[in-house]
């Protein structure tokens, strides 16, 4: 069974992993190469809303557009999820 980004951000949120989102098209795949914050750890904000936040943060962080992430990738460089048409061109 594939899993959603969104179950993944959920869980993500609980471990409290340090993650790297890479943000894109969700029709192509095509990476951004976004240099917005892409690295930090998941939280779910008062809106229900999943939220990227820096390790300084104790509150708030930036919204995450779920229809735009391409892949998911932990801080050790492992991918946990990666749109099925991913590329960087």
């Amino acid at each position: 069974m594939k899993i959603t980004v969104g179950k993944l951000l959920e869980s993500l949120a609980v471990s409290e992993q340090r993650v790297c989102l890479s943000y894109g098209d969700s029709v192509t795949g095509r990476d951004w190469l976004a240099e917005c914050p892409t690295k930090g750890y998941i939280a779910v904000g008062s809106d229900s809303q999943y939220l990227l936040q820096q390790p300084t943060q104790v509150d708030g962080g930036f919204r995450i557009p779920l229809n735009n992430i391409v892949k998911i990738t932990k801080d050790t460089g492992a991918v946990l999820y990666e749109h099925k048409t991913y590329h960087r061109e």
